[in-house]
């Protein structure tokens, strides 16, 4: 459950960044305005889920590891 969630987490990040850095550029000045304010907040949570996502795939490879060499 924990990897899938990361896993979710990461590819939702990266939608919206993507979304949010289209929406900078939009012809609606506050609309603009609001995707500029969110991306460094929005770039921040994609770096804190890739982080746990690449942490959760160490311990899983870790353990797999561990359980072979019983």
């Amino acid at each position: 459950f924990d990897a899938a969630y990361a896993n979710h987490m990461v590819m939702a990040h990266k939608d919206a960044l993507e979304l949010f850095q289209a929406a900078t550029k939009s012809s609606d000045n506050d609309i603009a305005a609001y995707a500029h304010k969110m991306l460094p907040t929005l770039e921040e949570h994609q770096m804190k889920a890739n982080s746990l996502d690449s942490k959760l795939k160490v311990a899983a490879a870790d353990s797999a590891a561990a359980s072979s060499r019983r």
